[in-house]
């Protein structure tokens, strides 16, 4: 049974005795939840967005788990992934790892959990705040853009191949409510996410074209780097999501698998997963 809890908070071995910020009061998560997350984060390689990502190889992949009957909370599930929350969790648990890398603070490491909590929240919801539905990064495209603004991560393709530019075109939300079970139930915020969309199209973002992407990546596409999948379907950005791993020379994604249910490193390279037509190349951004 999900717990939601006040954070106080519970570590999974320890007890955190701080005061918690007010803004991270309600987190939905389980016990196991925790146990993963300290048992991640007291390893040294787990500074090491590509190393974290493999220890999720084989999770279920389960959709629509940041949807709950409450109010809009922070939502933490390491048992069930999809494409997004997959990438999130990896890149939430690397910073947090960075952050707590050679500390000698024992009440820091106490709080071990609460911090990863911070970090995702802050990738997850514009500028860091929750307040409801609305306020979720829910298209890739500004996902990248608010993390890269408040210094988060970076925007590799603005620096490696700025003269490619794509317009992100999006729309599916406003425009198919009933997708979506949030707007399904709160009408009241179609339009406000109407007003998100018309502000993502206005943004010209670089990218790679598949056709630019050989078999073996490219140097400057390194191991843990971030990649979206720029889709040619109507109303969406970029449509999935992983992490750049390289196998036998070659650059692959590592993502949660819709089609095979799991967490996987694709047995495709990159470049011939993305050579249908439904896809027009790649964004590329790295954490700080």
């Amino acid at each position: 049974m999900r717990l939601s809890f006040i954070l106080i908070l519970l570590l999974a071995t320890t007890l955190v005795d701080a005061k918690v910020p007010p803004e991270l009061e309600r987190v939905h998560y389980t016990p196991e939840d925790s146990i993963l997350v300290c048992q991640i984060l007291s390893q040294d390689s787990a500074t090491s967005v590509a190393w974290v990502g493999r220890q999720f190889l084989g999770k279920a992949y389960v959709g629509h788990t940041l949807e709950n009957e409450t109010n809009e909370c922070l939502m933490v599930n390491l048992r069930e992934l999809d494409c997004m929350t997959f990438l999130e969790t990896s890149v939430a648990l690397a910073m947090t790892a960075e952050q707590l890398a050679g500390k000698q603070d024992k009440d820091l490491n106490k709080k071990a959990f609460y911090l990863f909590c911070k970090n995702l929240q802050e990738n997850r919801y514009r500028n860091g705040i929750v307040t409801d539905y609305t306020s979720r990064l829910h298209y890739t495209t500004e996902w990248i853009q608010n993390n890269a603004q408040r210094g988060r991560v970076n925007d590799v393709c603005q620096e490696y191949c700025p003269q490619y530019t794509t317009c992100p075109n999006v729309g599916i939300m406003s425009n198919d409510p009933n997708r979506f079970i949030e707007l399904k139930e709160h009408p009241e915020f179609i339009e406000p996410i109407r007003t998100i969309e018309e502000k993502v199209n206005q943004l010209t973002p670089a990218y790679l074209p598949k056709s630019e992407l050989p078999l073996d990546g490219k140097d400057w596409i390194k191991t843990g780097d971030l990649i979206g999948l720029i889709t040619t379907q109507k109303g969406i950005d970029i449509s999935h999501v992983g992490i750049a791993i390289y196998e036998n020379g070659e650059l692959h994604l590592m993502h949660a698998s819709l089609t095979q249910k799991k967490v996987i490193i694709d047995s495709r390279p990159l470049c011939i997963q993305i050579s249908t037509p439904r896809y027009v190349g790649l964004r590329i951004w790295r954490i700080k």
